[in-house]
């Protein structure tokens, strides 16, 4: 039996929770947070105890596995605390926010720390479908790939937040809070871009925030194949995203949870894998996709087995030096070689 605590007892920790509680390998010995009261929340589900600090829980405690659902600035420093203990750590993206965090969490996995990144969403039926028809060649080779993440934020998410909003805090905006998702996506299907060039504007919350609420990007995957990506918060609902694979033999266009294939000649598919949008995480929104329960397993199977997780710290920054990349274009006009 493995023994796992949560630090950071907001909204996504409430999904790690009921992942948790449906895993028979796994038990809970510990929640901390800041604000006392989420930790006794959370631990009452558990009926262990709460703490007020990471600090204080892992001086009182000794988990197998820290599960980190702080702010993003917190993410790093509180994972390098972890692993010099000897624990090892599933964190909520983004895995850091500067190339420094990054390189830091890089090294501590190259000397033996068990580390792994919540990108749920590449455990989506959906997303498992598409890759298994690009890897078996059915789709023919990529020719483009183009996505869309269109959200709605307002002002109370970021100021009642007492984190969001800031560069120093959360690292940026709608890139790295809401739509990091995709882009880990575009990569992992199509391949690690080759180049990279892009723009970051706040267009509707200008007095309330400091980073970006929408973003467009234009990048060249392995083989010169041409990526798009167009993300904002300033939409007036959160719709599914959209992600369109177009290849040799069909287009597949992944859709919230909802995968469909398009032939050259228009027909079209049933869906191959399908959820109805809003159902598929009953734990918590609908937007964070069905995945945490499968990369939960998946993780502590790992862990178990003795073998390397797929969502590493490499693996899950890849993600995070694109959008940092997506910056240094923005601000200085530059195609970004990667």
């Amino acid at each position: 039996m493995l023994k796992a605590a949560i630090v950071g007892c907001g909204a996504i920790a409430g999904v790690h929770a009921a992942s948790l509680k449906g895993m028979d390998n796994v038990t809970v010995i510990g929640c901390a947070d800041i604000k006392l009261e989420r930790a006794e929340k959370l631990a009452a589900q558990f009926g262990c105890p709460a703490y007020s600090s990471l600090d204080e829980m892992l001086a009182a405690q000794k988990p197998d596995v820290l599960h980190i659902c702080t702010p993003h600035y917190l993410h790093v420093p509180m994972a390098l605390q972890a692993v010099k203990m000897g624990i090892a750590v599933l964190s909520e993206k983004p895995e850091g926010i500067s190339i420094q965090q990054l390189d830091a969490l890089a090294q501590a996995e190259d000397e033996g720390a068990r580390i792994g990144i919540c990108f749920q969403n590449r455990y989506n039926e959906a997303v498992e479908a598409a890759r298994e028809h690009l890897a078996s060649g059915a789709a023919g080779k990529i020719k483009a790939i183009r996505a869309f993440v269109t959200w709605n934020r307002q002002a109370p998410y970021y100021t009642e937040s007492g984190w969001r909003g800031t560069w120093e805090t959360e690292g940026g905006g709608v890139m790295i809070n809401q739509a990091i998702h995709t882009l880990d996506l575009i990569q992992y299907l199509g391949g690690y871009p080759t180049h990279l060039e892009g723009h970051v504007n706040n267009h509707h919350l200008k007095d309330v925030i400091e980073v970006e609420d929408t973003a467009s990007i234009y990048m060249r995957l392995p083989g010169g194949i041409p990526a798009i990506m167009y993300a904002t918060t300033a939409f007036a609902v959160d719709s599914p995203v959209l992600i369109d694979i177009v290849c040799d033999n069909m287009t597949l266009r992944l859709e919230g949870n909802t995968l469909k294939e398009t032939k050259p000649d228009g027909s079209a598919s049933t869906p191959v894998r399908s959820a109805e949008y809003g159902k598929e995480n009953p734990d918590g929104k609908c937007y964070w996709g069905s995945g945490h329960p499968s990369l939960f397993h998946d993780y502590y199977q790992c862990l178990e087995e003795g073998k390397p997780f797929p969502l590493g710290a490499k693996e899950g920054a890849k993600a995070v030096r694109l959008l940092l990349a997506l910056y240094e274009s923005s601000k200085t006009g530059k195609v970004i070689p990667l």
